[in-house]
């Protein structure tokens, strides 16, 4: 609460057309005898590269990807220039819990292209994408599978993942087909998460209710315009 003289001022000063407001500076990193990981950092490194995900979606996934509690590896349909790859591909690394795989035909949506383009349009994605994770030193913990999904599906050996993330094709039939091909990989105990669960997707909405209905899994909660599912 403002005390008496302070309500005075602010008072005359509005009189005049002006507002006092007060600064509150960001309280620094408290050093304490304990290791843990600054996601504000990380955010700093990772805010040069194009992405469709906000940084607090995607701080979510390095966290629910950090903490899981078994064994197996990555997997993200859908990397494009690498801003959720890279905190997933962060999180594998800071937890010591398998490898990444990065799934993307660098070719960007159908009829929706423009969108994905960087610099000279469509031609040199990939290349970018992986500049973008040598540039901030992940590149030996992410194998890149430059297909459509079906295809790189079968470049997959013996895989079982802990966590998927599913932000490729967003129509009904490609994400069903992406449901259908790597969701059985999942292991029990693992995290499946779905982008872009939104009225905007009305067939990717579809085709992810029919699979949880199906699937029935331990919890399920929405973050933003994230579906998270623990299996």
């Amino acid at each position: 609460m403002l005390s008496f003289g302070k309500r005075v001022v602010r008072t005359a000063a509005r009189k005049f057309g002006y507002d006092i407001v007060r600064v509150v500076e960001p309280r620094p990193t408290p050093h304490v005898a304990i290791k843990f990981t600054d996601l504000s950092r990380y955010r700093r490194i990772t805010e040069p590269i194009p992405g469709m995900i906000s940084s607090e979606a995607a701080e979510l996934l390095y966290g629910i990807c950090v903490t899981q509690d078994v064994e197996g590896d990555v997997l993200e349909i859908g990397s494009w220039q690498g801003k959720s790859t890279s905190y997933l591909a962060r999180a594998v690394r800071d937890s010591g819990n398998g490898h990444m795989f990065a799934v993307d035909h660098f070719r960007g949506n159908i009829g929706k292209e423009g969108l994905y383009s960087v610099g000279d349009g469509l031609e040199n994605l990939q290349a970018q994408f992986e500049d973008n994770m040598k540039a901030i030193g992940l590149q030996h913990v992410i194998t890149t599978l430059p297909y459509f999904s079906e295809q790189a599906y079968e470049h997959l050996d013996n895989c079982v993942l802990r966590l998927l993330f599913i932000d490729g094709d967003h129509s009904e039939s490609g994400v069903r087909k992406d449901i259908q091909l790597y969701c059985p990989l999942v292991r029990a105990g693992g995290i499946v998460v779905f982008d872009d669960f939104d009225i905007t997707f009305p067939g990717l909405v579809s085709a992810v209710v029919e699979w949880v209905e199906h699937q029935d899994p331990r919890s399920v909660f929405v973050r933003g315009n994230m579906l998270v599912c623990k299996l």
